[in-house]
């Protein structure tokens, strides 16, 4: 995975490195049977039953089990940056996201 080392520091603390080193390119049939046929926390791909389970989930990702739960859930953009924001710091709206040079480093620059 090429990336930053400035990104890769950031990634590695939120422990997200892991998820990111198994993606695989893409399979637009699997995935499109996989979603055809979930159902009840199960689908069948390939002849194969695969329970969605945020076990399951976390297991195959790479991530916690335990932590905010994003799916489903709509974030408002506001709640969205407050990650990003110091105390005190005024980050300036750009189209639907945020101007680069009003985040603090090294978002700033990785943006």
């Amino acid at each position: 995975m090429d990336i930053f080392d400035e990104a890769r520091e950031i990634l590695a603390q939120a422990g997200w490195i892991a998820y990111f080193t198994r993606f695989q390119p893409p399979n637009k049939e699997v995935t499109i049977e996989f979603l055809q046929n979930l159902q009840n926390g199960q689908s069948m791909v390939r002849g194969r039953k695969i329970t969605v389970l945020d076990a399951v989930i976390a297991e195959v990702s790479g991530l916690p089990a335990e932590g905010p739960v994003w799916a489903g859930n709509r974030l408002k953009f506001h709640d969205a940056i407050e990650a990003f924001r110091d105390e005190g710091q005024e980050l300036i709206k750009k189209g639907k996201g945020l101007r680069p040079s009003s985040l603090r480093e090294p978002w700033g620059e990785l943006a």
